[in-house]
């Protein structure tokens, strides 16, 4: 594990300072796995990840069912046109699934335990992988570059250290890891499958996955495929961390 990441971490629950041995980050009291080589730093770290596990595998048999269902309105369906729409949203989203169901297999087969209700599932955001590396509109870009322009502007030559928290898909931390190859950029976010899919994108790896609209205004806008990879590679500058907000696994004065 990078030795500036290292010098940054802490235990959430004691403070303590975090040692790596092997494929965990240690105290003498507590231990947190590395899950695809990104730290698992949830204050409860086999609660959380029973709950994550059972939120991934409630979503994979909701997902399986609502491809059965699309299967069925097929073949009731007697218009052409419409038959041609269920078709590709459902070839878009049995390939997502499959992507998805591998991205997370370490997460499949556990005991599942009973859940609160919350809007924070797998899929929540979905979409911000698309918006994050695919889209191309005006609006996403000009957002972006006066996100970076004022960040480029507030960082001084003294600060070593950014984390960016809830950083979803990642292109910002891409962007900044680009922008100062000589500072550490830290990634924060509990959301898995985000950064399991943005680690994949920074190493250069190609992703497939499609965007898809229940309502598209016409055939062609159901559903679209993207090889989504980063322009270039970036240094080692960049790190990912998965954990809970508000309970930060971060010495102090770190950033």
């Amino acid at each position: 594990m990078n030795p500036n990441l290292i010098q940054l971490l802490c235990c959430p629950r004691s403070g303590k300072k975090l040692k790596f041995e092997t494929d965990k980050l240690n105290t003498k009291e507590h231990s947190y796995p590395l899950l695809n080589d990104i730290p698992w730093l949830f204050k409860n770290p086999e609660y959380y990840f029973l709950e994550w596990s059972t939120k991934i595998e409630n979503y994979l048999k909701e997902e399986n069912s609502y491809l059965k269902y699309l299967q069925s309105l097929m073949q009731k369906e007697d218009n052409k046109l419409s038959r041609k729409r269920l078709n590709k949203l459902h070839e878009a989203r049995t390939k997502n699934l499959s992507t998805i169901s591998k991205s997370l297999d370490i997460f499949q087969g556990h005991r599942p335990i009973a859940l609160t209700a919350s809007t924070q599932q797998i899929h929540s955001y979905f979409q911000v992988i698309f918006r994050d590396w695919c889209w191309n509109e005006e609006e996403n870009q000009k957002e972006r570059d006066e996100y970076l322009n004022f960040v480029q502007a507030n960082i001084q030559e003294e600060h070593k250290n950014i984390l960016i928290l809830g950083a979803g898909a990642a292109r910002i931390s891409y962007d900044l890891a680009n922008i100062f190859p000589d500072k550490t950029i830290v990634s924060y976010d509990h959301n898995p499958f985000l950064f399991f899919t943005a680690k994949k994108i920074f190493k250069g790896e190609e992703v497939k996955l499609s965007d898809y609209s229940l309502y598209p205004k016409d055939i062609e806008h159901t559903a679209q495929q993207y090889k989504i990879k980063s322009p270039k590679h970036t240094g080692d500058n960049h790190h990912f961390i998965l954990g809970r907000f508000p309970d930060l696994p971060f010495l102090e004065k770190s950033f």
